[in-house]
């Protein structure tokens, strides 16, 4: 028996492999109605500044979440999209997450190979009146609900989360920490590794994750597309850094005297070993890498996505970068969907697709797809 995403088998569930074939936006920060088709293992969106590549891997993880808010307090923090009360409890402007900054009603859906899912989030009043289902709500609650559908569309799963917003419609940032009923399928294990650093301490607990375990030897092979002779890593919480072991040096070097390219292979790689059957979201992925890197990155990812089942979702501004992307699939011989780039245009519902075939075509002719 499938019941959202996972087989049910002697009453225990057992995680179905996750990947999305398409996803559509409503009402969700810039898009009014927006749909990606044809998603592939590793998908790369490109398009010019303020055309809405970053919330795409928004929409992405809140969905992967349901309705656990804990990324949506992240990324709405890092945005600056909240108030500090008098006590400098910080409370969360939950109005720009939706289309015009009005809340109404806001929908992520993502199909599946045997299911689909979505997440509809606005006024409980709202929301219960256009379902069909009696009121029992005030204006100023917000209501979050999951649903799973089966391919024949019965709903399989449907999860409902009513919170109360205050008199100025914001979210206090406590509520993100309601404990999920222990009934419901756990989360898909998604990484959002975005286009600033990332602070130690984050990487120290990815590290840890890590260690002892089969992807470890992921994260040396990946530093190895950077500096061949990298032996292995150590994390020092005394110095709070990583140290970095060379065959031709006796004593490790740190990690940050490498350069940033070091430093953002190690995040990249920590994202995909802490993801195994999940998703990673990178923003500006060719951050702090040289165009000659670049291929050896998508290599590198291409391969572990692969071998971990992970899909993965990034955003570039860099031809260097899909150029690169084309070239490895090309190497591969990848023939279909499996590696796609998505161009993003203002005002339109829906991106401008490019298949392995088509990359190589624009390579080959010069043509610009960015």
């Amino acid at each position: 028996m499938l019941f959202c995403g996972y087989l049910l088998q002697s009453e225990v569930l057992l995680p179905l492999p996750f990947m999305l074939k398409s996803l559509k936006i409503e009402n969700f920060r810039g898009f009014e109605e927006f749909e990606l088709k044809q998603l592939g293992r590793i998908n790369l969106l490109v398009g010019e500044n303020n055309s809405g590549k970053t919330s795409v891997l928004e929409a992405i993880q809140l969905l992967t979440a349901r309705n656990d808010l804990a990324p949506l307090s992240r990324l709405m923090i890092e945005r600056g999209e909240f108030i500090e009360d008098a006590n400098g409890q910080k409370e969360l402007e939950i109005r720009h997450l939706f289309y015009g900054h009005d809340i109404g009603i806001l929908k992520i859906s993502g199909a599946h190979e045997f299911f689909q899912e979505s997440l509809a989030w606005g006024t409980a009043e709202l929301l219960l009146s256009q379902s069909g289902q009696r009121l029992e709500a005030t204006p100023h609650e917000l209501l979050c609900r999951w649903a799973a559908e089966g391919q024949d569309h019965h709903p399989m799963a449907i999860q409902n989360l009513t919170l109360p917003l205050s008199r100025d419609d914001t979210l206090p940032m406590q509520l993100n920490r309601i404990p999920q009923p222990v009934s419901n399928p756990p989360v898909v294990k998604t990484q959002f590794v975005p286009a600033t650093s990332v602070s130690v301490p984050e990487l120290f607990r990815l590290f840890e994750d890590v260690q002892l375990t089969p992807q470890e030897e992921l994260v040396y092979q990946a530093l190895r597309t950077i500096e061949p002779k990298c032996e292995r890593i150590a994390g020092k919480t005394t110095h709070r850094r990583f140290e970095v072991k060379l065959t031709d040096q006796v004593q490790p070097i740190p990690l940050g005297s490498m350069g940033d390219g070091m430093s953002r292979i190690l995040r990249l790689a920590l994202g995909l070993a802490n993801a195994p059957g999940g998703v990673l979201l990178v923003d500006e992925i060719d951050t702090g890498l040289h165009f000659k890197a670049m291929t050896g990155m998508w290599r590198m990812l291409w391969e572990a996505c692969g071998q971990l089942d992970v899909q993965i979702f990034a955003t570039t501004h860099s031809r260097d970068c899909w150029e690169s992307l084309a070239e490895v699939a090309e190497s591969a011989g990848l023939l279909d969907d499996a590696m796609m780039i998505h161009r993003i245009e203002p005002r339109k519902t829906s991106s401008v697709i490019f298949n392995p075939h088509q990359m190589a075509i624009a390579v080959e002719e010069r043509l610009e797809v960015r």
